[in-house]
């Protein structure tokens, strides 16, 4: 649903990419017909050259500019006309052109470079139509004018080359369009991401200053030395949070290393149950995650870059729940001799075993709103941590992330 509604945005926001090629192809076509008509006139002389075809193409273009300078570009009848003039000033041009030339080498590369111009212009579904209708209307006028080919076999030796031509203009404009929809969904996961990240903090400053609202709106009470200082203590370290997420993000983003000299050793399971109380579930969601910490560890990190991780897996594990209406999530510490495990599970709809060795991937994604983004920055700061995660799910049964770290040796 998602790539389909970007499809369209795309096609509304490529008019404005349309009028904006259209304008410089415009200007080339003014100032290129003169210039060729005398090219192929005196120059390098052609069997057959029309300044009167060549004068329609450039004054279309000229209307062309001057509707354009008056800002009609969202106008029904502009849009139409800009495809109209590009038909003709294109395909029905060139094609026109290379059969009164009597198919010459000269002209079927003219040609070639007028479908390629028009590929890099408008959208492959346009794209074919407008060849088609302009090599139509082309081979008719040339017919309607009494001429015919001299040389049939030669033009049907051309025939696959238009061909080819043709299907590889279509062919690299949609890959254009898809990689243009792909990079349009990340910036828009991406977006998503960061206004979800942060909203956590600054739900906490809202939340503290609401409270010392309320605090001085108390009738006959005023706000003691004590409480001013508790509320500035609270604000600086939601705003810390807030300013350690972006920092989180901007380095996730931009693949950043991970400073590792400032790692000391943390608790798990206070980590845990802190993403817990401060992640902003709903009480359903609430119910649904269960801490099993009868022993704690401790790692050696970051606390700050592991709740990070934590919150993320917590994130896909109500995201594998609610897509499957069913399931509970586990949070599950056990510690070991020579590493200690945290594991994340869930009881949702699984992974398909397709996508199972991509989750860690960056930019892969098979959910909507996905960046692609959390999965890899886990794993590259566990491995910061020298710790190891792994991924195990059954289709329509679980999923479970197993983060493995080495047991912090006492000093």
């Amino acid at each position: 649903m998602r790539n389909t509604i970007l499809s369209e945005k795309y096609y509304t926001s490529n008019l404005d990419d349309v009028r904006m090629k259209t304008k410089l192809f415009a200007f080339f076509s003014v100032l290129g017909h003169p210039l060729y008509f005398y090219i192929w006139s005196d120059v390098f002389p052609q069997s057959y050259e029309e300044i009167f075809v060549r004068l329609i193409a450039m004054c279309g273009f000229v209307i062309w500019l001057f509707l354009d300078r008056k800002e009609r570009s969202n106008n029904a009848f502009f849009v139409t006309y800009t495809y109209f003039a590009l038909t003709f000033g294109l395909p029905f041009f060139f094609f026109y052109m290379f059969l009164q030339n009597d198919v010459s080498g000269i002209w079927l590369g003219s040609l070639i470079c007028g479908i390629f111009y028009l590929a890099l212009i408008v959208d492959p579904l346009r794209l074919f139509f407008m060849i088609f209708f302009g090599f139509i209307f082309a081979f008719a006028f040339f017919l309607f004018q009494g001429n015919q080919l001299t040389n049939m076999y030669d033009f049907y030796e051309t025939i696959p080359v238009i061909l080819f031509a043709v299907t590889g203009g279509i062919i690299f404009k949609y890959v254009e369009i898809k990689t243009i929809i792909t990079n349009q969904n990340k910036a828009v996961a991406l977006a998503g991401s960061i206004a979800h990240e942060l909203r956590t903090p600054m739900m906490g400053m809202q939340l503290e200053l609401e409270a010392f609202d309320d605090l001085s709106d108390e009738e006959g009470q005023g706000i003691s030395l004590a409480e001013f200082d508790e509320t500035f203590d609270l604000l600086k370290h939601h705003h810390s949070k807030a300013s350690h997420v972006v920092d989180c993000l901007l380095q996730n983003v931009r693949d950043e290393e991970i400073d590792t000299s400032k790692f000391t050793s943390h608790s798990m399971k206070a980590i845990a149950e802190e993403v817990i109380r401060h992640y902003p579930l709903t009480i359903n969601q609430q119910q649904l995650i269960t801490i099993e910490a009868s022993k704690d560890f401790d790692f050696w990190g970051e606390d700050f870059l592991m709740a990070h991780v934590v919150m993320n897996l917590i994130k896909n594990a109500l995201t594998a729940v609610s897509a499957a209406e069913k399931g509970s999530i586990i949070i599950q510490l056990s510690p070991g001799t020579k590493y200690n495990l945290i594991c994340v599970k869930d009881t949702g709809k699984g992974i398909s075993p397709k996508y199972l060795n991509k989750v860690f991937n960056r930019f892969y994604t098979n959910t909507n709103g996905g960046a692609g983004l959390g999965l890899a920055f886990c794993e590259r700061v566990v491995k910061s941590f020298n710790g190891q995660i792994d991924c195990h799910s059954v289709l329509g049964n679980f999923t479970e992330f197993t983060i493995r770290l080495p047991v912090v040796e006492s000093s």
